[in-house]
């Protein structure tokens, strides 16, 4: 699945944990030694700038690869360093080698940035993102034209499984994601949720197989009948028509997802229910697309007051950075919490 773990980083001490939660899942992405030896220096040169310079800061860690949104061949892992401030004063400052405000020699940022497949960041007066990939074989061939997803996915402070769970799969022009949340949290709730995601994936597989892609309403249909035996989730379905500029959507419960282009934010309908056991009626809505836009979804783990034009540039920033902002900034605490943001490109 694609869980996320975070590690607090606020000592040195922890910089090593998080190194060694980082080596223990590039193994199971089979990254090789060369690739593990990079990625030990990126959670490395991240981690210390954590707890030298940064408030309350953590390093999320997801597997990149065919488990992950990307949906192809190959392994990778994303690691996001994520902190509450002061902020970088001078982004571009902060990334030229030599530049330093504690006396070292300043290569951290640089030295990420060259090492990694995949780089980029949002700092502000709240705090600072920065995402960094590492692909083991380089990052695998994706379709032309597609969503690129980033999100965070973590449990309830005190559990070891998130009763939340997402996925995305491509078929041509067509993509489709999927965020569940499983009643409560804990056990019970993982198995819902992951329960949702195997029955979807194993629905896009056969419709892949036809050469029909299932509709959002199809997709949750089946799952209703499929979670009975579990304690349910709410799940929300969307499907991307990149051709066509159209989102078509499919949901039941409190899982949220707004279309947002640049002040201009549309909420997606989800009606009432629980997948599994209460639902009156499955109806899909439509939405217009546009390729400037962003898509955000989210569990209730997440408030629901954010604003991207709060944080000037954020929605040009990799999806990623911008789903750990609203992680970092609406996470209520107290309840598994997933936040998936796509763009196209």
């Amino acid at each position: 699945m694609n869980t996320s773990l975070s590690i607090p980083v606020t000592e040195s001490s922890q910089v090593g944990e998080a190194r060694r939660r980082a080596h223990g899942l590039a193994q199971q992405a089979g990254l090789g030694e060369a690739a593990l030896g990079t990625l030990g220096i990126i959670v490395t040169e991240l981690g210390t700038n954590l707890y030298k310079h940064a408030a309350r800061g953590e390093i999320v860690i997801r597997r990149l690869g065919s488990a992950s949104a990307e949906d192809a061949d190959g392994g990778g892992i994303e690691v996001l360093s994520v902190d509450r401030g002061p902020g970088m004063g001078e982004v571009a400052r902060c990334m030229a080698d030599g530049f330093s405000t504690t006396g070292t020699t300043g290569n951290g940022l640089g030295s990420i940035r060259r090492l990694s497949s995949v780089f980029d960041l949002h700092s502000c007066a709240q705090g600072t993102v920065i995402v960094s990939q590492l692909w083991g074989k380089g990052r695998p061939d994706a379709p032309r034209r597609r969503l690129e997803v980033g999100a965070v996915c973590l449990p309830c402070a005190g559990e070891t499984a998130s009763g939340d769970a997402w996925t995305s799969t491509n078929a041509g022009a067509l993509q489709t994601l999927l965020v569940a949340d499983g009643l409560g949290h804990g056990v019970y709730a993982a198995e819902a949720a992951d329960q949702a995601v195997a029955l979807f994936e194993e629905s896009q597989a056969e419709g892949s197989q036809s050469g029909e892609s299932p509709s959002p309403q199809f997709l949750l249909r089946r799952l209703h009948g499929g979670l009975r035996s579990t304690r349910g989730a709410a799940v929300l379905i969307l499907q991307a028509d990149l051709r066509v500029g159209k989102i078509n959507c499919c949901g039941i419960g409190n899982v949220s997802a707004s279309v947002v282009i640049g002040s201009a934010s549309r909420s997606v309908v989800s009606l009432n229910g629980t997948v599994g056991h209460v639902a009156s009626r499955f109806q899909e809505f439509f939405y217009e697309w546009d390729k400037a836009g962003l898509l955000v979804m989210h569990t209730d783990g997440l408030q629901t007051k954010w604003k991207l034009d709060s944080y000037p540039g954020l929605q040009m920033r990799h999806p990623s950075v911008v789903a750990g902002v609203l992680y970092r900034d609406f996470t209520r605490g107290r309840d598994d919490v997933t936040v998936l943001v796509a763009r196209e490109i």
